[in-house]
């Protein structure tokens, strides 16, 4: 849905029922040596997560072989970059504000305390987020910037502590002045 809304189906959806009977490009069956290709109001029929339907050959995918069952699900259309999956890395987000957002990986999931996505696996990791928070406990648990800042530096090899300790304008200064103060001598 959030694709066809985006745009992202090659053309500017209008509402038009005839619309939604056009053909998207398919899928090659495995099984039967075929190509499928659903039309979008078939596509609208898919769920936003296909969790473990990848081991199953895609029984509850919206696309089928209508010869042997098989299914996929198209993905990623909502950044517009489609593509035809299993099931396993078919994941979209409906906690995110609008239309929500590709996560990919069935195990990833949407965090409530700081707003971002984060590894989940199947026996429930927690995001990061929390990890931090206990490391610095000045920040408030409800504000989400920081919490998102810091999953953000953690995630990306910045050192977090170093990071948080320069944020403000005071701090700053001076790490700026001590840095300068050591390249003069």
């Amino acid at each position: 849905m959030a694709g066809l809304v985006r745009g992202h189906f090659g053309f500017e959806f209008t509402g038009s029922p005839k619309q939604l009977e056009y053909r998207v490009t398919g899928f090659y069956c495995e099984n039967c040596n075929k190509t499928v290709s659903p039309t979008i109001r078939t596509l609208l029929y898919q769920d936003d997560y296909a969790g473990t339907d990848y081991e199953e050959g895609g029984e509850n995918a919206a696309a089928k072989c209508k010869k042997c069952g098989y299914g996929e699900y198209l993905t990623r259309m909502c950044c517009g970059m489609g593509q035809w999956d299993s099931g396993k890395f078919h994941n979209h987000c409906t906690e995110c504000i609008g239309l929500g957002s590709c996560i990919n990986d069935y195990r990833n999931a949407h965090c409530r305390e700081c707003g971002l996505h984060y590894f989940q696996g199947n026996s429930g990791f927690p995001c990061k987020c929390r990890k931090l928070f206990k490391l610095f406990k000045k920040v408030d648990r409800g504000d989400r910037v920081a919490l998102a800042a810091l999953c953000f530096y953690d995630e990306y090899g910045v050192d977090v502590k170093t990071r948080m300790m320069m944020t403000t304008p005071k701090k700053k200064r001076e790490a700026a002045k001590a840095r300068k103060t050591k390249t003069d001598m």
